[in-house]
């Protein structure tokens, strides 16, 4: 029923209530975001965005090399200090705190146009109480490409 040129819905307060539900679902969603945009914040002032965006398209420089050289091959990358996740997947490097993070550096590699099943596969993760760095070595043997890893957890 129209009064005027407001509408009426039978109890008083009802509009109040509505909008008191909607600025809790609106703070509680500005909380979440907010939440999220500090963490990535902080990340980028530490410097671990860039970190794990070095690393990622490092190592997939390092396996474009060695798709590409003739022969058989053994190298070994040390990961130095950063204590990252190194997970090859899909033709893609992922560099992140855990294997399957949302928030990883990643870079793509060529591959040597392999089928899906064929492709690389690993998810290193490096032993954190340990002092000496994960050491993650690519094989190729006879044209097929591995990768391994020494002082990780398996």
């Amino acid at each position: 029923m129209l009064k005027g040129n407001m509408l009426i819905f039978g109890k008083r307060g009802t509009e109040g209530q509505t909008v008191l539900i909607y600025m809790a679902i609106g703070i509680l969603f500005a909380g979440l975001v907010l939440q999220g945009v500090v963490k990535k914040s902080l990340e980028d002032i530490k410097g671990e965005t860039l970190e794990k965006n070095y690393i990622a398209r490092d190592i997939a420089l390092v396996l474009d090399s060695v798709y590409a050289v003739p022969g058989d091959l053994k190298y070994a990358y040390s990961e130095q200090d950063y204590h990252y996740t190194v997970e090859f997947k899909g033709g893609k490097v992922y560099v992140g705190k855990s294997c399957g993070d949302k928030d990883t550096g990643v870079y793509a590699f060529f591959d040597g146009g392999l089928k899906d099943s064929d492709k690389l596969a690993e998810c290193l993760v490096p032993n954190t109480n340990s002092l000496k760095p994960m050491l993650i070595v690519f094989e190729k043997k006879e044209g097929i490409v591995s990768v391994s890893a020494e002082n990780n957890i398996p």
